[in-house]
């Protein structure tokens, strides 16, 4: 059996513990509190230009010291700032799409789900980034809503440029192995037509060696185990986006493939302690895990003559998550394995969102965002377990052993249709102060269909302020 120690990640964690001082409150008689001169120029704000009091501007200029990659590295350079769906695949357990996070790109949410903020940002080399704005306000005219601090990454401006960014990362595991990844990402931006695209592999790999000791009542020694656990798995994953705009039009297109599958047998070497003597038994398993999905989304705006904007947004996507599992058991003096355990266990996930909304302003400090959206969910799973000890007859689907009828599902699906309208009020109230309030209905019906069938309807209301 090939041995693989698990490797271990080097990370990097950076404590900030200063406080960002605002100008409004803290000077109101015109004197200002002198900065230390050794503060980091991220975090002080004699570095950074505030536009409005409710937002915090860190020019490009601001990180240069720390000699950052991409727009990501940026970010983690500033005190207190967090983005939603921050991890790998972030957000595909969501319910639809909402109101779009807390991530802006010149302006403009993204249409995705398995496309995590952080991985926009990792797109993105910090030579491409003219500032990065924290807005702690609510406004008509951001893209998202109910977020307590949007961040707005903004681009340089230019008719043509092209960037490339390599990444190569080594792992070097317990036993001297070394392992290699890395990703590609290549940016283009020709006139209004803006595209990046990723290409990354990263292994993903483990071995855990687990002893147990198992003591009698009486704190005498009952038995040992030894296990090793191999995960051998490298996950690629190919995504894009792309944008285009003209004149009072905007178009933009995401895209992201990945695929895991791998491999991960186990083994297991017990040591029992019995009044006959010293029993020693084997098991081994073999598992063979198939992970993969994909999504595409998108969205169109158009902005009219008066400054309100109409929007389509759409995401689908496909998740696979399968599993099987075959153990054998054998005696060290013996010769051969004796398989009495298999589970076979499938799970698709599938998933469509459209979504439209109307933004548009009822006074100079009030605005109306209406919208609709519509989602369809759906679920597939199945459940086979054999045994050598079941008394029904063996089957090939089980492995060739008796299935486990009481606990087996052969296939079960659920679906969810949901409809949801919304309206979210922003209301100006002074320089310093704004007020954002949202109601939202929501209805639903979910259907389960296979061994049971069952329909649910729900209604229901939501309100909240910011």
């Amino acid at each position: 059996m090939k041995r693989i120690k698990q490797h271990s990640d080097l990370s990097f964690f950076c404590l900030c513990l200063l406080l960002l001082i605002a100008k409004s409150g803290f000077a109101q008689d015109g004197a200002s509190a002198a900065q230390p001169a050794a503060d980091a120029a991220a975090q002080n704000p004699a570095n950074i230009d505030e536009s409005a009091n409710s937002t915090v501007i860190y020019n490009a200029d601001s990180f240069s010291q720390y000699n950052p990659v991409t727009a990501s590295d940026m970010l983690d350079r500033i005190p207190g700032v967090s983005l939603r769906g921050g991890g790998p695949g972030s957000g595909r357990g969501d319910r639809g799409l909402g109101t779009g996070g807390n991530l802006l790109i010149n302006g403009q949410r993204i249409a995705g789900k398995g496309n995590s903020a952080r991985d926009q940002l990792d797109r993105i080399t910090a030579a491409e980034v003219e500032r990065i704005e924290i807005i702690r306000d609510t406004s008509g005219a951001l893209n998202v809503r109910g977020a307590s601090e949007v961040i707005n990454v903004i681009l340089l401006a230019s008719q043509s440029r092209s960037s490339t960014t390599v990444e190569l990362v080594n792992r070097l595991n317990h036993d001297n192995t070394l392992e290699t990844g890395g990703s590609v990402a290549w940016s283009q931006q020709v006139g209004n037509f803006q595209a990046l695209v990723n290409l990354e592999a990263r292994p993903n790999y483990e071995n855990r060696d687990n002893r147990e000791v198992r003591l009698g009542p009486n704190n005498e020694l009952v038995g040992t185990l030894f296990e090793t656990n191999i995960r051998d798995q490298q996950e690629n994953t190919l995504s894009s986006n792309m944008s285009y705009s003209f004149g009072d039009h905007r178009m933009q297109l995401n895209a992201l493939i990945r695929e895991g599958d791998h491999p991960r047998p186990v083994r297991r070497d017990f040591v029992d302690f019995t009044d006959a003597g010293i029993v020693n038994r084997i098991e081994e398993e073999e598992v063979n895990k198939e992970e993969s999905n994909w999504e595409v989304g998108g969205d169109y705006e158009y902005s009219f003559d008066d400054g309100s904007r109409l929007s389509v947004l759409f995401v689908t996507n496909n998740e696979i998550r399968n599993n099987v599992r075959e153990r054998y058991s054998a005696n060290p003096a013996e010769e051969g394995l004796s398989k009495n355990l298999f589970i076979d266990s499938r799970q698709e996930r599938q998933e469509f969102i459209i979504q439209g909304n109307y933004n548009f302003s009822i006074t100079e400090t009030q605005s109306l965002r209406v919208g609709i959206e519509s989602a369809d969910t759906q679920l597939d799973s199945s459940l086979l377990i054999g045994s050598s000890s079941g008394s029904e007859p063996a089957s090939a689907s089980v492995g060739g052993l008796s299935p486990l009828l009481s606990v087996s599902n052969p296939g079960t699906k659920v679906q969810e249709i949901r409809y949801e309208g919304f309206a979210f009020h922003n209301w100006t109230l002074s320089d310093r102060s704004s007020l954002e309030s949202s109601l939202v209905y929501e209805t639903s019906e979910i259907s389960q269909t296979g061994a049971v069938n069952k329909t649910r309807d729900f209604q229901f209301w939501r309100s909240s302020f910011y």
